[in-house]
């Protein structure tokens, strides 16, 4: 067996979407140096080193602002006993952990994966359950039926080993049925030989094609947008970069301004040197040979108190002024308020030192960022809902749909609010059900079941038993971040 064209159009489709995915990780993680379009002010950064100073990263935030919205208050089938199921699965694979990991990646590159495989006893004969493993879309590629888009056809996961000579390419190939798994020694190639060079994986023991008893595409995408997805912070890279050429223009200044940039004029009539024959230059290092912009020589001029310089053939000394800082500084704001019109993110996650808006202003203001973290809250919590569905169907647990309970994107706090919730439950809304709108975990709430939590004249009473709830929503235990 040796490679097939699907694996190498899987491959350099892998291959081709990488960099935008590293490009992102670069903007987030703060490490895109600055652009300067003259070569000449390239040079003089790189000479002084300020090209590898740390940027002021502002790119981050409209990933972690979405991000930090993204928390599931509790997974649930409405069936209890299935429920705990959900929960063993959820805490043998620490998803509390690992779930704020997989949205923020999703945020970060736009498309992240959760990789499923049946975990097996020690003796490897009993399927004891499921692995459940975070997986980023730099390494893994899920591909979809050109005639439905939304059904998975088959995914790739390649990684690489070793260097020079050493280095092997790994592509494992997922289908419902099987795994393909394959090896390449050395740098792969898009030649027509190089599909050859692809052989087949047996070296921990175990057939190249292996079957896959789950009977579906074991990788699950999560994702900003279909059929792939574009980080959150993907218009903040302009206003990024212009930050960072901002930034490292501004403390090339404050040398000037700390240490200004003085001058000599000659004067009228003098050619030459400034000083007479036989006597000191008085800015030329002792040694003469030397190089002028060693550290290791002095000028004759010393700067101490009380000193006297002695300039000969001088007519006037003076110094230039510095940039003023102002020219940075002010565009420095405007930009960042661009990333902020551009990212739909709330400027008060950028400058948290402004004045303080609250209430229905607020909302209103940030309705927009509010809308997408509702859609991502959708997006995200179907394919956790349909990831389950497959994993619980696969332990011989029939369910027709898993719902993803998140916490509100914006808490009930206010009065208005409060009165709100007052009117939804003199429609008939359940008491529990309000709680969680609040912001309240469903962990918790459950817990108040069986307490009375508020006077029975308050808006919220005792949360008892309620006619409206099912019996097999009363009890239900969920995993929680």
């Amino acid at each position: 067996m040796s490679g097939t064209p699907e694996l190498t159009q899987a491959y350099w489709s892998l291959e081709a979407s990488r960099p935008a995915y590293e490009r992102a990780g670069g903007f987030y993680d703060g490490t895109v140096s600055e652009f300067h379009a003259s070569p000449r002010v390239q040079r003089l950064l790189q000479k002084y080193r300020l090209r590898d100073m740390d940027s002021f990263n502002f790119a981050h935030i409209p990933v972690d602002a979405v991000a930090d919205k993204l928390y599931i208050n509790n997974l649930t089938s409405g069936v209890s006993a299935v429920d705990a199921v959900i929960e063993d699965i959820w805490d043998v694979n620490e998803l509390g952990l690992e779930a704020p990991i997989l949205h923020r990646n999703v945020c970060k590159f736009g498309d992240a994966y959760v990789f499923v495989w049946p975990s097996a006893d020690a003796d490897g004969e009993d399927i004891t359950g499921v692995d459940m493993i975070v997986e980023d879309p730099v390494s893994v590629r899920v591909f979809y039926d050109l005639v439905n888009p939304r059904k998975k056809t088959h995914a790739i996961k390649s990684w690489c080993e070793g260097q020079g000579a050493e280095r092997t390419t790994y592509a494992f190939m997922y289908y419902p049925d099987r795994v393909e798994r394959y090896a390449y020694k050395g740098r792969v190639t898009k030649s027509d030989k190089g599909q050859d060079k692809w052989e087949p994986y047996t070296a921990d023991g175990q057939e190249a094609v292996i079957e896959n008893p789950l009977g579906f595409v074991p990788f699950y995408h999560f994702r900003t947008d279909r059929p792939y997805g574009v980080p959150e912070h993907i218009n903040a890279y302009g206003p990024q970069l212009t930050l960072n050429k901002l930034v490292t223009s501004h403390v090339s200044t404050i040398d000037y301004q700390s240490f200004p940039q003085r001058y000599t004029l000659a004067e009228a009539g003098t050619t030459g040197p400034n000083y007479q024959q036989g006597e000191v230059d008085p800015f030329s290092p002792e040694d003469a040979d030397s190089d002028p912009e060693s550290m290791g020589t002095a000028s004759q001029l010393e700067a101490d108190p009380a000193t006297v310089w002695e300039l000969f053939n001088v007519r006037e000394a003076g110094q230039f002024d510095a940039a003023d800082a102002a020219v940075f500084l002010e565009p420095f704001d405007r930009y960042i308020k661009a990333m902020s019109q551009t990212t739909s993110t709330p400027f008060h996650e950028f400058d948290s030192t402004g004045d303080a808006v609250s209430g229905e202003s607020r909302r209103q203001t940030n309705e927009a960022f509010y809308s997408k973290v509702s859609a991502r809250q959708m997006s995200i919590g179907f394919t956790w809902g349909q990831l389950f569905v497959d994993v619980l169907g696969f332990l011989g647990l029939d369910v027709d749909r898993v719902d993803t309970v998140w916490r509100p994107v914006v808490p009930a706090e206010s009065l208005t609010d409060v009165e709100s919730l007052n009117l939804k439950r003199a429609l008939g809304v359940p008491d529990e059900v309000l709680l969680i709108e609040m912001g309240y975990a469903a962990t918790q709430v459950a817990n108040w079941r069986t307490a009375s939590v508020v006077d029975a004249t308050g808006p919220v009473v005792a949360i008892e038993d309620d006619p409206t709830m099912t019996s097999d929503s009363d009890q239900v235990s969920e995993p929680t971040e």
